[in-house]
């Protein structure tokens, strides 16, 4: 994952959790103002914005805090 030009890697996924094609490459996009593009840890099998799209700030009711 590159944010703002730097690589950040896998990105918090664990290798043993992302081994498929479609985990391990994903397009360059941009990420609309007031949206956040969210990624599973376990990248195979999470339902995240790759699938859902991205998702309006005013969406997200929660902080994760651990």
């Amino acid at each position: 994952m590159i944010r703002n030009g730097e690589n950040l890697g896998l990105f918090h996924a664990p290798a043993e959790r992302g081994k498929k094609d479609y985990s391990l490459e994903l397009a360059p996009l941009h990420v609309a103002p007031g949206h956040v593009y969210l990624l599973g840890d376990n990248r195979d099998v999470s339902h995240d914005s790759r699938l859902m799209g991205q998702v309006p700030l005013e969406d997200v009711v929660g902080k994760v805090t651990g």
